[in-house]
């Protein structure tokens, strides 16, 4: 089951799996719902520009660079976000061009929606710029910092 709520301003997508044991009582009928899963993706901008981005064509190649539609290698930049580098690149949408990691868009292309509903998206290397598909792989901010500790002992 899918709902879009709306939340202030910001979309809220939930997904709920629910399995419901119904008890009535007099003449009022109660339903008991056990929740089994819950999922929560926050619609943000740089996610729906991902989705975007692909749904104009925008794809990768195997050494990690963005192909546009017409078949032709985008330039992008390199920008510093969290404590790393990064490239990116932008579309325009609506009259409004954001920035897209490359790393997230290449690991949309690989992995579909689990990508943007991922912890964070890893560089296997630990290069942040070496965004080959080989080289990209989901998880968590813990298994970063484990395979972190593990290269410096």
């Amino acid at each position: 089951m899918k709902n879009l709520l709306l939340i202030g301003k910001k979309p809220l997508r939930i997904n709920i799996e629910l399995t419901d044991l119904r008890e009535g009582f007099n003449k009022n009928v109660f339903y008991n719902t056990v929740v089994t899963h819950v999922g929560v993706d926050f619609l943000s901008k740089s996610n729906e520009m991902i989705r975007m981005a692909s749904k104009k064509g925008y794809t990768v190649n195997k050494l990690g660079e963005i192909i546009n539609p017409k078949g032709k290698i985008v330039k992008g930049s390199i920008g510093k976000f969290k404590n790393s580098t990064y490239k990116t690149f932008g579309i325009n949408h609506k009259g409004t061009s954001r920035p897209i990691l490359v790393h997230r868009f290449v690991a949309y292309k690989k992995f579909g929606e689990a990508a943007l509903e991922a912890e964070c998206i890893r560089h296997l290397n630990h290069n942040s710029l070496d965004n080959r598909p080989d080289n990209i792989n989901i998880g968590t901010y813990r298994e970063i910092y484990e395979t972190t500790v593990r290269s410096i002992s």
